[in-house]
């Protein structure tokens, strides 16, 4: 496998990993490191550059964006040892990683919120979350098991910024930032001055829907090409034809022009950042749904 490392972001080719439902190594029934190891030549067959791993620490939800510890490894995976020997294996084989760092919240089961609940409002542990004046507190979405940090507390930016340097020493290099628009900018280009002082060529990605200017000031490099992907699944899957494959081509065809036209009203300018065209990712419904899977075989 010859080296595919590239410093060229347009040359990058990122697998979306969730460990948990790769492989299994051990029998448990759940992926594991130690599967990923084993099945890396296969990733590498695909063309990949980048590996994308979903989040990685301690937690009680099977997708892991609800952490129970940040400087912690979720025992169905294995250990950090384990871990380490994944990049390793990665850069073998021509490939990078990149982390998935949730700086937005933790599970509402983390020892520090639950010490923060349980304190009084002039508690310095109380300000590490986000509280309104009336007691309740701020949390991600429509989910009350994911309260927010508050990034303005230095404390806070200062474990968080451990915690991303804590998975750059067991081999990750890139950045994948869960819900970024949720954070102030100021923290990111703080991550991005850490990040870059490590590997000059490492990627922040933000999943930031639609991409702000004020974020890729000296903070992200990519961001989600929502518009195409929305686009592309419409005219594929939902309001394409499936009478000929060559009439789904035409309408793939209208449906990223509009998706183009539409991601130019954006306040992020084209030449501005690059974007990330994707055709699944954990969030969304598998691109090929049940319709056009039943009329392709697949």
């Amino acid at each position: 496998f010859p080296p595919r490392r590239s410093s060229d972001l347009t040359e990058k080719v990122i697998y979306l990993a969730f460990v948990r439902e790769f492989f299994d190594d051990d029998g448990d029934g759940e992926g594991d490191f130690l599967g990923f190891v084993d099945k890396m030549d296969y990733i590498a067959k695909l063309g990949v550059t980048t590996i994308w791993l979903m989040p990685l620490s301690e937690g009680p939800t099977t997708h892991g964006y609800a952490t129970t510890g940040a400087f912690s490894i979720e025992g169905d995976y294995g250990d950090s040892s384990q871990l380490e020997l994944l990049t390793e294996t990665a850069k073998a084989f021509g490939m990078e990683t990149m982390m998935d760092f949730v700086a937005n919240h933790t599970s509402d089961r983390h020892p520090f919120f639950q010490t923060a609940i349980q304190s009084a409002p002039s508690s310095p542990i109380r300000d590490w979350y986000s509280f309104n004046p009336d007691g309740t507190y701020r949390f991600a979405f429509g989910f009350e098991g994911l309260p927010d940090n508050n990034q303005n507390n230095a404390m806070v930016r200062q474990t968080l910024l451990q915690e991303v340097n804590w998975f750059m020493d067991r081999g990750l290099e890139n950045v994948r930032c869960d819900i970024a628009g949720f954070t102030p900018p100021s923290f990111w280009r703080a991550v991005r001055r850490q990040v870059k002082a490590r590997a000059p060529n490492a990627v922040m990605l933000a999943e930031e829907l639609p991409p702000q200017a004020e974020y890729f000031d000296h903070a992200f490099d990519l961001a989600y090409d929502a518009q195409t992907f929305w686009a592309t699944r419409d005219a594929f899957a939902v309001n394409g034809s499936f009478d000929s494959v060559s009439g789904n081509l035409e309408n793939a065809t209208r449906f990223v022009s509009q998706a183009q036209s539409e991601r130019a009203r954006n306040s992020v300018r084209q030449n501005d950042v690059l974007f990330m065209r994707y055709i699944d990712n954990q969030n969304e419904d598998r691109f090929l749904l049940d319709e056009p899977a039943r009329i392709f075989g697949v």
